[in-house]
């Protein structure tokens, strides 16, 4: 095992560092000339049973004046060890031999001419062993195993450290800050089946002298580090989480035993330690085995940033495994780096750091959320991150979320490329929003989420999210009627609560208008379908922040449309437009898509719609938008097995908004897609999302509206900051699908997308996937250039 520091000491006795132990080994050498177990354990005639680091351990502890035998020449080692040898032994390990007594400590029951006397009553001064309550010292009663490890703790001069885990634990048990240090010295022998409460045999005592005097140089630095008071704060939790660690608290010092996972067992193994306090003592149900505790898919994977308290952890066997190597440890983890586990060269229930060890850093494999579950894990969310710059970027991501305060984490993009951060590794079952800022030029940013809504509806969405929050914003798109679910998330990135009023347009009713309080720094979820007063349907959303406080907002929908269960994702307009336009739309085989128009104004919008065919004609029809209302509008009515774009304009002055909703069969992968109109075409756009792996197929979409074709270059920039570039013409007045699979060089990657073009154009890009045992499709509107602000209210990593 590694570390990345060694102890800096001030010259403590007990420790010794490494480069003694070859003269101690000539020394005791020198006095037993034949120095191997067997002949060191000659020395007493009751030994010759013992393992032989006990006998040698014992021989020692007798050499160095530490222990002594008894007149029938046996040492006794299974023998409790009485109050005045482990004074007389921590005394004598510790350098105090020798010294005067301290007159100012006195015992009832030994006088300063007793013998014994000068040994207890240096062992109280330095806080080694207690006077008992009487004022007596009892020399000859047993030593509980607990009362060992205090004077070990306070001997060593690490009763700070013991202080701070005592903390750490509540105090509970009394003893769990002593022992934490005494475990984490190794001072127990490894074999050991004593408990806390029991007498420690006189056997064990000479091995615990003996590691003192032979302790690794950087150990105690090790577990001080590891029990530091800043490390020693338990992080915010729940209640069962609080109570999972409190249990594993109370085994702290309990003996490892291969196999064990109850009291009457004798101990714990490493997962039968976790197996006893978060199955038989929290009523979870699990496995046994350390390997098949890990892969219980009943309870939520926890990424090594995720850790809460109480959250089972496992190690691989081997160093730097991957997912599939076998799994040959487990623990609890606390908090902070710090976790509680039974090992067997920890001698038993012992605390341990995963920050400062490689040899835990580099066996770490992954965690499980089995407090509060089983868990269904159903929402997968990952954040993509473009950087379309010549120079490294830095980005800092906000993580909002109710009712807690928002946590900042900070990346860097390499020049021309993309970068993937899983949030689910970071907040795992959780709901949350995000904000990304970076300095100029700024980044691109998409947000993806994979899921199995309810477990009836598995598909993907995927959102640009918006550039800034506003006062105002609207959707075109909403449905409550049968098999649909709308949901509306809200989030407040600002110091000020929020007033927002939202007007509910259904189709062919009265709008219906309420008022949400938003708390500041927070997300806010509305399950429109429960909105008092609305009408099953169709439904447009439009909202107001009545204090002026900004906000930005996503709607989300779950579908069961005839069989393709899905769903699909926007983010809101800030403002309705007289020109709208949609890259894409396919009414071929098995696609329906569909045009929701949403007039919040209190007039009606004379509105046409031109379908700009791939490979046809175009396609015009008049629909009359009534106010504060929609119309929702069916391609396949006027344009059946084609794929085309959409030219949507007001001829009337009142602005609207719009959207398109696709429903589809792609070879198999069902599901849905959304994304809202954009006002103006660009001619440098960008994706930030993009993956051509596994079963994944990404389509380009780029639509041109002018009355020439348009020369474009598209660049797609790779993770590791490799280019593909593609040149090609998009006719007038048309539109143009590519598959970006089928490109030489994009073979499974995860990219990123620019378009340059002389003229400006419109571009999205549609996703079709099987993701783990979830398949759909996802679509997004490019944006027009990098920002240093960018906002997404959805966001979710629970079941």
């Amino acid at each position: 095992m590694r570390h990345v520091r060694t102890l800096r000491r001030g010259g403590r006795a007990p420790f010794r560092t490494a480069a003694l132990l070859p003269l101690l080994f000539l020394l005791v050498l020198s006095l037993f000339p034949a120095a191997t177990g067997k002949a060191l354990a000659q020395g007493f005639n009751d030994l010759s049973g013992q393992p032989e680091e006990i006998r040698q351990a014992v021989e020692y502890a007798a050499q160095r004046g530490y222990m002594q035998g008894f007149p029938d020449g046996g040492f006794h080692p299974a023998e409790a060890l009485s109050r005045i040898d482990c004074a007389r032994a921590l005394v004598s390990v510790f350098g105090h031999a020798g010294e005067s007594a301290d007159p100012a400590v006195t015992f009832t029951d030994l006088p300063p001419s007793h013998p014994d006397f000068i040994w207890a009553n240096l062992a109280v001064k330095y806080g080694i062993m207690d006077r008992l309550p009487d004022g007596s010292f009892q020399p000859s009663q047993g030593t509980a195993f607990e009362r060992v490890a205090a004077g070990v703790a306070a001997g060593a001069g690490m009763g700070d450290v013991a202080s701070n885990v005592d903390v750490l634990t509540g105090g509970s048990p009394w003893y769990g800050g002593a022992m934490a240090v005494f475990m984490g010295l190794r001072c127990k022998y490894r074999y050991s089946r004593v408990w806390p409460g029991q007498a420690y045999p006189r056997g064990e005592m000479a091995y615990t002298l003996y590691r003192l005097d032979h302790m690794e140089s950087w150990r105690p630095w090790y577990v001080r580090d590891s029990l530091s008071a800043s490390r020693c704060k338990l992080p915010a939790a729940t209640e069962s989480q609080r109570q999972a660690v409190a249990f594993a608290f109370e085994r702290l010092g309990c003996p490892y035993v291969y196999g064990g996972e109850r009291e009457s067992e004798g101990g714990f193994d490493c997962s039968g330690f976790v197996y006893n306090t978060l199955s038989i003592r929290m009523g979870y149900p699990m496995q046994r085995v350390a390997d098949d505790q890990a892969r219980d898919n009943r309870y939520l994977f926890v990424s090594r940033q995720a850790l809460q308290p109480g959250d089972a952890i496992f190690f691989y066997e081997n160093a730097d495994d991957n997912p599939e190597g076998h799994i040959g440890h487990a623990g609890m983890y606390v908090g902070n780096g710090i976790f509680i586990h039974s090992g067997g060269s920890n001698g038993g229930v012992a605390f341990d750091c995963l920050e400062n060890n490689d040899y835990w850093r580099t066996h770490f494999a992954w965690g499980r959320r089995v407090v509060g579950g089983p868990y269904n894990d159903r929402f997968d969310t990952w954040l993509l991150l473009y950087n379309p710059g010549e120079y490294t970027q830095p980005v800092s991501v906000r993580f909002l979320r109710s009712g807690r305060e928002p946590e900042t984490r900070d990346y860097r993009l390499a020049p021309h490329s993309r970068f993937t951060l899983p949030v689910d590794d970071l907040y795992a079952y959780d709901e949350l929003s995000m904000e990304v800022e970076a300095p100029a030029p700024g980044v691109i940013a998409e947000r993806a989420m994979y899921f199995d809504y309810g477990d009836w509806a598995d598909d993907g969405h995927a959102s640009e999210g918006l550039s800034q929050p506003s006062p105002r914003g609207y959707f075109a798109e909403g449905y409550t009627g049968r098999g649909f679910h709308t949901w509306l998330l809200m989030v407040n990135p600002g110091d000020a609560e929020a007033q927002v009023e939202v007007d509910y347009l259904p189709e062919g009713h009265a709008p219906v208008k309420v008022n949400y309080s938003l708390p500041p720094r927070s997300r806010f979820t509305v399950w429109v379908n429960g909105v008092a007063g609305l009408p099953e349907g169709s439904v447009g959303i439009s909202y107001l922040s009545l204090n002026g406080v900004p906000v930005a907002a996503e709607r989300a929908m779950y579908f069961d449309y005839f069989g393709r269960r899905g769903g699909h994702c926007s983010a809101a307009v800030e403002n309705p437009s007289t020109h709208l336009f949609l890259a894409e739309g396919y009414t071929g085989d098995s696609f329906d898509t569909w045009i929701l128009l949403a007039n919040p104004n209190p007039e009606a919008a004379e509105v046409e719609v031109t379908y700009l065919v791939q490979g046809g004609s175009n396609v015009s029809e008049r629909r009359t938008v009534p106010p504060n209302s929609r119309v929702t509008i069916s391609a396949r009515d006027r344009v059946p097995g084609s794929s085309f774009g959409t030219l949507i304009e007001s001829l009337n002055g009142v602005p609207v908004v719009a959207e398109r909703a696709m429903y589809f069969d792609y070879f198999g992968r069902r599901g849905g897609h959304c994304s809202a109109a954009v006002e103006n075409p660009s001619t440098h756009l960008f994706l930030a999302e993009g993956y051509t792996g596994d079963s994944f197929d990404t389509w380009i979409l780029l639509a041109n509206p002018n009355p020439e074709a348009a020369e474009v270059r598209l660049e797609f920039c790779r993770e590791d900051s490799s280019t593909v570039s593609v040149g090609l013409e998009v006719p007038a007045r048309s539109r143009m699908s590519l598959c970006v699979d089928e490109i030489a060089g994009m073979g499974a990657c995860s990219f990123a997308t620019r378009m340059d073009s002389d003229l400006p154009l419109f571009m999205e890009r549609s996703m079709y996937f099987y993701y783990k045992d979830r398949s759909g499709g996802t679509n997004c509107t490019a944006q027009e250039g990098p920002y240093q602000r960018r906002f997404f209210a959805e966001g979710y990593t629970g079941g």
